[in-house]
């Protein structure tokens, strides 16, 4: 099982672009065969803040994910909205 956390840091005025891509993102994601589980959230008690939280069975299947065509959707919005993002995975 691989792991993968990202928090991301969303432009101003940005927001409400970056939530509507990000929640059909999750949506769409969840449905993938190899995902075990799709969280995103808003940090609590920091402005413009939010994190996703993944969990695909294995490595090749972030790959496939990362290929699919709504995450290239919402890769190009997220390019527009965010200041910066950080990610790992385990």
């Amino acid at each position: 099982m691989l792991t993968v956390f990202v928090r991301v840091k969303v432009k101003p005025g940005l927001e409400e672009d970056y939530v509507a891509a990000a929640k059909a993102l999750v949506k769409s994601s969840r449905k993938e065969l190899e995902n075990i589980t799709y969280d995103f959230c808003k940090i609590s008690g920091v402005d413009n803040e939010y994190c996703f939280v993944e969990r695909w069975e294995s490595h090749s299947s972030l790959e496939k994910h990362m290929a699919s065509q709504h995450y290239i959707d919402a890769k190009a919005v997220f390019e527009d909205c965010l200041l910066y993002t950080s990610d790992a995975a385990d």
